[in-house]
């Protein structure tokens, strides 16, 4: 059994997706897979959607850091073959990841081949209350970088489905 989380951080709410981050749970292998890259924005995106300064302040990523970023294009076909034996991608802001996801693929040829899917979806895919996933515990607070929100999100859902602790590998 495969599990993959999915989180990204974006240039604010009505803004455009800078870095992206998985964790991928393989059963038979009993470790974390974490993967992440922040995203060069295109010309588009550049032009007509916004830099949220407060967003900046949250995630700490600048915008020199994602100029000289891997392009749209290229993050689109890395997530397309990292998550396309897998088919789903469990995320704890589905309309926002949506939204961001959408617009990668838009600058990829290929259509998506997997889909996201919200994180009630994964606590029932785990067989327990989606709730558990959103009360407090003693997680410390969210980094709001991708790969590290991914994984916090991964190991919470396997803890509360009762998974041995998993032990991290290196990228994918």
């Amino acid at each position: 059994m495969q599990i993959a989380t999915i989180d990204f951080e974006a240039s604010g709410t009505d803004g455009y997706p800078i870095e992206v981050g998985i964790a991928i749970y393989d059963s038979q292998r009993a470790f974390l897979s974490i993967w992440s890259t922040l995203i060069k924005p295109t010309v588009g995106w550049l032009r007509t959607m916004n830099w949220d300064p407060v967003a900046a302040q949250i995630h700490g990523i600048t915008r020199a850091e994602i100029s000289t970023a891997t392009s749209a294009f290229d993050v689109a076909r890395q997530l397309n073959e990292l998550l396309a034996p897998i088919g789903v991608a469990y995320c704890d802001g589905w309309n926002l990841d949506t939204q961001w996801l959408n617009l990668l693929m838009v600058e990829c040829p290929e259509h998506s081949a997997f889909h996201l899917n919200d994180a009630g979806a994964l606590a029932r895919a785990l067989a327990f209350p989606p709730s558990a996933l959103f009360e407090h515990d003693q997680d410390p607070p969210l980094e709001h970088r991708a790969a590290s929100d991914a994984e916090r999100l991964l190991r919470r859902a396997l803890r509360f489905a009762g998974q041995d602790e998993p032990a991290a590998c290196c990228g994918s």
